[in-house]
C-alpha cells in the first residue's frame, strides 16, 4: 500500500470517528477506485451500511474486505457481528478473529453472546470468563457472564461474579441492578435494595432498579417509599411490567381499586401470554367492582329454569391420598355414593395417576353402589389441571340438556346427608354453586392469603334463603363446584385458564366470571367440606361422617 493511500485512509479513519459518513464514503470510494482490494476502505463502507440500517450491503463490504485480508482480527469480528441471520458462520468468523488475536476482547463477546443465543451456556461462561479475566474493564463483558451463569441456574456463581465486577466497576448501573435482580432471587432483600440504590446512585433514570426498588419497599410496607420509586420508574417507563404490577398493588393495598385496575388492565394488555398478569386483573376486577350496581344486576336477573339431569365427573387420583385428611379417598368415595346414589348414567370416573389397586377398589365400590357400567371410569396420567380440563371436554361432550347440572368433585371431599337436592335448589339462585362453605373465608388473611377480599371476619356478601337452605354469595371457591352445562359451555373459554399451575387458580378464576357477571353461592351451613382438618366447613360436625380411626 502507498504512502498517498495511508495517509488517505487515515483521513477516512478520522473522518469516520467524526460521524461525517457522506465524506467518508466518498473518499473510501476513491481509495478504492485506485486500489479496489484496499481492505480498510471495505471495512470502513461495511461498518457505515451497517450503524445505518444496511446491513446486507455491510455484510458484502465486510466480505470483500476479508477477502483482500483474510487474516484479520477486527474486520473477522465485525463481520461476526453483521452476520445476525447466520449464526454458524458468525460463530466461525468469531473463531477466525480469536486465532488471530486471542485477546481481542469484541470477538470474545461476541462469541459468548453466540453461544448463549445457541443455548450452549458452559461454553459461553468459558469464553466470557477468559475475556473478564484478559480485560476486567470490560463491563459488557461482565454483564454478559453474569447472565449467562443466572440463565444456565448457577445464581451463587452468578452473585458472586456480580460482586466480583462491582471491584472494577463501582458505578456501573447495570451491573449493580443485576445484583440486585440476584440478591434479590435469594431472599436478601437488605442486599437487593442497597444494590439497587447503588444503580439508581450511578443513573438516576434506571427504571427497572426504580421499578424493583419500589417493589422492595413495598414489601416491606412503605408506602409512601414504595409510589415515590414507582411513579418515578413509570415516569420513564410507562410501559414497565414490574412498576406496573407494583403500581398496581400499591393502589390495592391503599383501598384505591379503581387505579389498582387500571395498573393490572394495562399490563394485561402489554403481555397478554403473562399468566401473573391475568392472575392479577382478576384479583383487580374482584375488588374493584360497585357492591351495589353488582346486587342491583342480581336482582335484575330472570329466574333460570330448573335444573334438569344431573352429572357428575368425580376425579380421584393416588397423589391426592394424603395422610392425615379426615377421611381418605375412598371412604369420601363411598360417602358420596351413599348420599347421592348416583346412576351409572349420571356419574364419570377420572381417574388420574392411579395404581392398579385403586382402580379395582373403585371398580369394586361403584359395582356395589350399582353405577358401574362400560366407560364409567376413564383412567388418564395428566395432573390435577390437566385433569380439569379433560373432565370439562367430557362434560362438554355429554348428550344432556343445556340445563343439565354438571358437579365436578375432587376427591376429598365429603357430604352430608342430604346434600343432592341442594344442587338444583342452589343452581335457581346463582350460576355456580359449591356447597363447600370454605373456611377461609372466616379467618385471618395473614393466614388465608384473601386480603381485602375477606374483612372483619367475613365477606361483604347477601344472604338468601331457599326451601333447603340459607345461602350466601360467595367469592370464589375450590375445584369442587357445580353449574349448568350451559354456563359452562358459555364460561369454557375462562375455565381453560386453570392450565395456569398456581395454587390460587382456582380462586382467580372464579374472581373473573364474577367480574363478568357471574354469582357464586354456597350454602350456610355447608353441605360439604374438604378433608383437611384444618379447613373444614364450619357448623356442621363432620368428624361424626368420619371413619372410626
Amino acid at each position: 500500500m502507498s504512502s498517498e493511500t495511508q495517509q488517505r485512509l487515515a483521513a477516512a479513519v478520522q473522518l469516520f470517528i467524526a460521524r461525517r459518513w457522506e465524506e467518508t464514503r466518498e473518499l473510501c470510494a476513491a481509495i478504492l477506485r485506485d486500489d479496489p482490494e484496499t481492505a480498510d476502505a471495505w471495512h470502513l463502507l461495511g461498518l457505515m451500511d451497517a450503524q445505518s440500517g444496511g446491513a446486507e450491503q455491510g455484510v458484502d463490504r465486510l466480505r470483500r474486505a476479508i477477502a483482500c485480508r483474510p487474516a484479520h482480527a477486527e474486520q473477522l469480528s465485525n463481520f461476526a457481528i453483521m452476520l445476525k441471520a447466520a449464526p454458524g458462520e458468525a460463530g466461525r468468523a468469531f473463531e477466525r478473529a480469536l486465532a488471530v488475536n486471542p485477546a481481542l476482547p469484541a470477538a470474545r463477546l461476541g462469541l459468548g453472546r453466540l453461544l448463549v443465543a445457541g443455548g450452549r451456556h458452559a461454553e459461553a461462561i468459558t469464553h466470557l470468563r477468559t475475556l473478564v479475566d484478559s480485560a476486567p474493564g470490560n463491563a459488557a463483558g461482565w454483564l454478559a457472564l453474569v447472565d449467562a451463569l443466572a440463565e444456565l441456574g448457577r445464581s451463587e456463581e452468578a452473585l458472586a461474579a456480580a460482586h466480583e465486577s462491582a471491584g472494577h466497576h463501582p458505578r456501573h448501573a447495570d451491573l449493580a441492578y443485576r445484583r440486585g435482580i440476584l440478591e434479590q432471587r435469594r431472599g436478601d432483600a437488605g442486599a437487593a435494595e442497597t444494590a439497587f440504590r447503588h444503580a439508581i446512585g450511578a443513573a438516576p433514570d434506571h427504571a427497572g432498579a426504580l421499578a424493583n426498588l419500589g417493589a422492595l419497599r413495598l414489601e416491606a410496607g412503605d408506602a409512601p417509599g414504595t409510589e415515590a420509586a414507582l411513579r418515578r420508574a413509570l415516569a420513564i417507563d410507562p410501559a414497565h411490567r414490574v412498576a406496573l404490577r407494583g403500581m398496581g398493588a400499591a393502589h390495592q393495598r391503599a383501598g384505591r381499586f379503581g387505579p389498582s385496575l387500571r395498573c393490572f388492565a394495562a399490563l394485561r394488555a402489554l403481555d397478554p401470554a403473562n399468566d401473573e398478569a391475568f392472575c392479577d386483573l382478576a384479583l383487580a376486577l374482584q375488588l374493584a367492582q360497585a357492591p351495589q350496581a353488582r346486587w342491583a344486576a342480581y336482582e335484575a336477573r330472570r329466574a333460570p329454569p330448573v335444573p334438569t339431569t344431573l352429572h357428575v365427573c368425580y376425579r380421584i387420583s393416588d397423589k391426592g391420598n394424603k395422610a392425615g385428611k379426615l377421611a381418605n379417598i375412598f371412604e369420601c368415595l363411598d360417602n358420596f355414593l351413599e348420599v347421592f346414589r348416583p346412576t351409572a348414567a349420571e356419574l364419570t370416573v377420572l381417574a388420574d395417576q392411579c395404581s392398579p389397586a385403586t382402580i379395582e377398589a373403585l371398580e369394586r365400590r361403584l359395582s356395589r353402589a350399582g353405577c358401574l357400567a362400560e366407560g364409567t371410569i376413564r383412567q388418564t396420567r395428566l395432573g390435577h389441571h390437566a385433569s380439569f380440563l379433560h373432565a370439562k371436554s367430557l362434560m362438554l361432550q355429554r348428550d344432556a340438556g343445556e340445563d343439565a347440572v354438571v358437579y365436578f368433585l375432587e376427591d376429598d371431599y365429603l357430604h352430608w346427608p342430604g346434600a343432592r337436592p341442594l344442587l338444583w335448589e342452589g343452581l335457581e339462585i346463582a350460576d355456580y354453586l359449591t356447597l363447600y362453605d370454605s373456611a377461609d373465608k372466616y379467618i385471618d388473611p395473614r393466614v388465608s392469603g384473601l386480603h381485602r377480599i375477606v374483612r372483619a371476619g367475613g365477606e361483604e356478601t347477601r344472604v338468601v334463603r331457599t326451601p333447603g337452605s340459607h345461602w350466601k354469595f360467595t367469592s370464589s371457591t375450590t375445584m369442587t363446584w357445580a353449574c349448568r352445562l350451559s354456563t359452562l359451555r358459555a364460561d369454557s373459554a375462562v375455565w381453560d385458564q386453570f392450565r395456569i399451575e398456581k395454587r390460587s387458580i382456582d380462586y382467580v378464576l372464579h374472581y373473573t366470571l364474577a367480574a363478568a357477571g357471574r354469582f357464586l353461592a354456597c350454602p350456610l351451613p355447608g353441605w360439604s367440606t374438604h378433608a383437611e382438618p384444618n379447613w373444614l366447613s364450619p357448623g356442621r360436625d363432620w368428624r361424626s361422617l368420619a371413619p372410626p380411626p
